[in-house]
């Protein structure tokens, strides 16, 4: 898979911690062909948008103004808009551009330990540069064609299929978008190399500048390509990953708390009680009665 463009600078970068987060509510996806041009005569403009769209040109070729700013569409591109943006699309009747479009809003749920707290991002706009061009034509289509088909049929639970939909487009886009160019595909590797190392070795004390050291990176620019990559420090990862194999320790062995600790990398059971509660929201001992 890879992403050609963006074709504008100035976006952002989507991460796995936008998506863990992401909590997008889907108000319409649609096909917009010539019977939505004609009402518009070739000519779609909003004077301000008061919903995200994220579509995908089908076919055919047109012009995206933005605040001022304008993009030439054509087949293969994606191209995203915010709210609270002046937005003009014009087509003509001779290769008309045609698109598939997904009308959302979104808010963000973060969890701190049993607790969510939820934060309202109606009219945030998200990390994306607002035209890309997909090399990957067939597979975005397939996408947009499933989640149209999908949206139309009306079926029981179709919201919930149309958001995974959604969601693997979102994933796919920030694959290509980290991947975008030799490098990206040689830091993704370099990514989960440190990932497979990091696994392997949960039962270590971590100290990034060893980490570093070995994979011949700076400690600062190792936390900052595994942050672009992942989402999260690279303790923070550490941690989710000692925490989950602790969760498994207690599950499936009789061995005492005080020796998961050790096993998982905390000297101190003490420290590691505290840290499983503060993450999981129940200690140890509790989880271990689930």
């Amino acid at each position: 898979m890879r992403l050609i463009g963006p074709i504008r600078e100035g976006g952002g970068v989507m991460n796995y911690e936008v998506l863990e987060s992401f909590q997008p509510v889907l108000t319409k996806i649609t096909e917009r062909d010539e019977s939505m041009w004609q009402r518009y005569d070739y000519d779609l403009l909003r004077e301000r948008t008061e919903i995200h769209s994220l579509a995908y040109i089908s076919d055919g070729e047109g012009l995206l103004e933005l605040n001022g700013a304008r993009f030439v569409l054509r087949k293969g591109i994606l191209m995203y808009v915010p709210p609270g943006v002046r937005m003009r699309i014009t087509t003509g009747k001779v290769n008309m551009l045609r698109y598939f479009s997904v009308l959302f809003h979104y808010g963000e749920l973060r969890w701190e330990g049993a607790d969510g707290v939820w934060q309202d991002t109606t009219h945030a706009a998200l990390p994306l540069n607002s035209v890309y061009y997909v090399e990957e034509y067939p597979i975005v289509l397939d996408i947009y064609r499933r989640m149209t088909e999908i949206w139309d049929g009306k079926k029981p639970g179709y919201m919930w299929h149309c958001r995974m939909e959604f969601m693997q487009l979102l994933h796919r886009l920030m694959r290509w978008m980290l991947e975008d160019s030799q490098e990206g595909v040689r830091s993704a590797a370099l990514v989960d190399s440190i990932i497979v190392y990091l696994r392997d070795h949960l039962h270590e004390p971590f100290d990034r500048s060893a980490v570093a050291a070995k994979l011949a990176l700076s400690p600062g620019y190792f936390s900052v390509l595994f942050k672009k990559y992942t989402g999260c420090t690279p303790i923070e990862y550490v941690t989710r990953l000692r925490i989950d194999r602790a969760k498994q320790l207690l599950m499936n062995s009789d061995m005492p708390v005080g020796r998961i600790a050790e096993e998982v990398g905390y000297a101190d059971p003490l420290y590691f009680t505290r840290l499983f509660t503060r993450e999981t929201g129940i200690s140890p001992r509790e989880f271990r009665k689930l």
